[in-house]
């Protein structure tokens, strides 16, 4: 006999923006399964700072993953993981434009601070 299943999916787009140097940005994932997607250029040498802060999520204690990517790579230039709030310090950064992924480890909505120096 033959099985049925049925079930609702939602989509939901990555919210974010260009991150300027020393302005705070409020992230606010409010629907579950968002992700948070921000951007900033390097020149070559650089060093920066992301700090992650203020970190609340519904439910609470869900692990947030920052990923940081390089130009159009896919590969990981650094990542870190946080429930409450971290800084990944990025040395030496080869002049590109990157990409700094912020999700939730499960379905969750969650609000942060992000600040990139």
């Amino acid at each position: 006999a033959g099985a049925t299943i049925s079930f609702t999916a939602t989509l939901s787009s990555s919210t974010g923006s260009a991150l300027a140097a020393g302005t705070p940005v409020s992230v606010a994932l409010t629907t579950a399964g968002q992700n948070g997607l921000y951007t900033f250029t390097a020149t070559a040498g650089q060093t920066v700072s992301l700090q992650v802060s203020s970190v609340a999520t519904v439910p609470s204690n869900a692990t947030i993953y920052i990923n940081v990517y390089r130009g159009t790579s896919t590969n990981t230039y650094a990542t870190g993981s946080t429930t409450t709030g971290t800084t990944l310090n990025l040395t030496n950064l080869p002049a590109d434009t990157y990409r700094v992924l912020l999700h939730p480890s499960t379905p969750v909505t969650s609000s942060m601070q992000l600040v990139y120096n």
